[in-house]
């Protein structure tokens, strides 16, 4: 799948937090954004997942084999999310809910969870298998180690099959 996300902006009470002109990702080819802390890489991200924060305005295009999405609508991140695009957060054990197991949050990012749990949860165990936590799936996420907190947020941004990771 070919992405190209082009003219970006996300703002804050009028100031310009991030300005990117353009980025083209092809399949297979793993493209990595450089910069110094603070300098807009996770706010990029979000944009384009389209999961920024309350009172950033990200603007632009992305346009995803073909098809172009507006940035500043956020929507389009819930029709792609998991099955065409997926972040794994900076801080995985962070972004892991402390009230539910660990299966469920993986089957969450699977995306038939809300026409079909039982084939999200069946996805969630076999992903978490294959990446050595089969039998941490009904463990909370504070009883995880760091590394397996890590692997769990992995399995949930992966679990989907989307051919886009953005890794913050």
């Amino acid at each position: 799948m070919t992405m190209h996300v082009q003219d970006v902006t996300v703002t804050y009470r009028g100031r310009t937090l991030v300005d990117v002109d353009d980025v083209h990702l092809e399949p297979g080819r793993p493209v990595t954004i450089v910069g110094e802390s603070g300098s807009g890489k996770s706010l990029l991200a979000h944009a384009v997942m389209g999961t920024s924060a309350p009172g950033l305005h990200p603007q632009g295009r992305m346009t995803l084999d073909g098809t172009t999405y507006d940035l500043a609508d956020r929507r389009h991140g819930r029709r792609l999310w998991g099955s065409t695009l997926a972040l794994l957060p900076q801080e995985p054990a962070l972004a892991l809910d402390p009230t539910m197991r660990v299966r469920e949050q993986v089957a969450e990012g699977h995306p038939v969870f809300t026409r079909s749990r039982g084939t999200a949860l069946a996805a969630a165990t076999t992903r978490l298998t294959s990446l050595g936590l089969g039998d941490r799936g009904r463990a909370y996420p504070h009883t995880l180690s760091g590394g397996m907190a890590q692997r769990v947020a992995f399995a949930a941004a992966t679990v989907g099959g989307a051919p886009v990771l953005l890794a913050d």
